[in-house]
């Protein structure tokens, strides 16, 4: 039955707050609707982060011809949701998320065929996977149109290289189709693992050794990382934080530093000199690694990893021995991407904003995180050139301006 207005606006703001809390999305990243009636629903705005969402920002929109009331337009999805609500009249709440192994397996385009009996009831015998499209195109639409439509009993599609539309029969219908998803999804990676690695239980650790050996049999994880640090920029000094706690005070124009400051320094002050940064962190997460060691160039599989990351994501290395070409090298490569992988170091990551560089780094490690599970899975395909430029291109001139316009107003 669909909602009235007011429970709906809170409910969408409320499911925000929840997707966060979850860890189903990072920063405005995916979008969320509630069905108010035969012919309309309520959707989340474009590029309003869900810590700034109130009821009166959602937007109302027409099923059939999209079309939307107030000043602030809504999600560039919206096509996804009035697609979910004119299929089928029994649904009234629709999530869309960029959820980690969902993305996984949307990064190899591989549906989920073999959901475990106890989630049957809540996403159906099969998850399929809708066709690419470029983010908010008629096209990415399409691919989910057509996969809900031809699964009528399926409850979440998986769209290819790009995230997870969960529709329920109410809002907290539509989240346990995405938790339930989010642990097909899991199964299905550990499952394809164990069988092709022939072990006998999933442990992270030896997925990502093996993963390393099928790229070449002399490749390890290092046995130790050294600390790159973490620094906030302030004016014309910046603060380094290492892992123990030390702080060291330094200047971005000033090369001069205390014997008692670490050489990592440097990295920092020309990625600084370089840059409009204002937040440096050191991503050391296994897979991350792993995609380090490895030491090749990154072409995105995911959406949000060419979007926020980078269009491609180049290696450096750090050598204390030439501590001056390194430092410049890595922030060279840092040019018009806001990650950098540093050889058997895991990676780089900077951004304007505290709660941006959080997003970094959490698309970044699921970036790497879904390059190994294409590698495992054999299967999947990158992101093609042009789409990724325009897609980094649309972000970093146009998306992340209008977010940052929409949180100041």
């Amino acid at each position: 039955m669909a909602y009235i207005e007011p429970q709906a606006r809170q409910l969408i703001v409320d499911a925000g707050n929840r997707l966060f809390e979850l860890g189903l999305v990072a920063r405005t990243w995916g979008n969320i609707s509630a069905r108010v009636s035969r012919t309309h629903f309520l959707i989340t705005p474009s590029g309003i982060p869900y810590d700034k969402l109130t009821p009166d920002k959602i937007v109302l929109a027409s099923i059939d011809d999209l079309g939307y009331e107030g000043e602030l337009r809504p999600s560039d999805e919206i096509g996804i949701h009035a697609d979910a609500y004119r299929i089928r009249p029994e649904v009234n709440f629709v999530i869309h998320t960029h959820q980690e192994y969902a993305c996984l397996m949307c990064a190899t385009d591989t549906p989920v065929d073999n959901v475990p009996e106890e989630y049957k009831e809540i996403l159906g015998d099969f998850v399929p996977i809708g066709d690419y499209g470029l983010p908010a195109t008629k096209k990415l639409c399409k691919g989910f149109r057509t996969a809900f439509e031809n699964y009528p009993n399926s409850n979440a599609v998986i769209m290819k290289n790009h995230g997870a539309a969960c529709a329920g029969k109410d809002y907290e219908d539509a989240f346990k189709i995405a938790l339930a998803l989010e642990e097909v999804c899991k199964i299905a990676v550990e499952d394809n693992y164990l069988k092709k690695s022939k072990a006998d239980k999933f442990d992270e650790i030896e997925m990502i050794d093996f993963y390393l050996n099928l790229q070449n049999r002399n490749l390890k994880m290092p046995d130790e990382i050294e600390d790159l640090g973490e620094s906030q920029r302030v004016g014309n000094s910046f603060k380094l934080t290492l892992k123990d706690g030390k702080t060291y005070d330094c200047l971005v124009d000033s090369n001069f530093y205390s014997e008692e400051t670490p050489k990592v320094a440097n990295i920092h002050r020309e990625i600084y000199k370089s840059s409009d940064a204002l937040y440096i962190s050191h991503l050391t997460e296994p897979s991350t690694v792993a995609l380090s060691v490895v030491g090749e160039e990154m072409y995105p599989y995911l959406d949000d990893f060419s979007q926020i990351s980078g269009a491609t994501i180049k290696v450096s290395e750090w050598d204390k021995s030439y501590i001056e070409n390194s430092s410049t090298d890595i922030a060279k490569k840092l040019k018009r991407r806001n990650a950098v992988l540093i050889k058997g170091l895991g990676a780089i990551c900077i951004s304007k904003k505290k709660s941006d560089l959080v997003a970094t780094k959490i698309v970044t490690d699921k970036g790497c995180r879904a390059e190994i599970s294409v590698i495992l899975f054999g299967k999947g395909e990158p992101i093609s050139k042009f789409h990724r430029y325009v897609m980094r291109a649309v972000y970093t001139f146009y998306y992340s301006k209008q977010a940052d316009w929409k949180v100041k107003n």
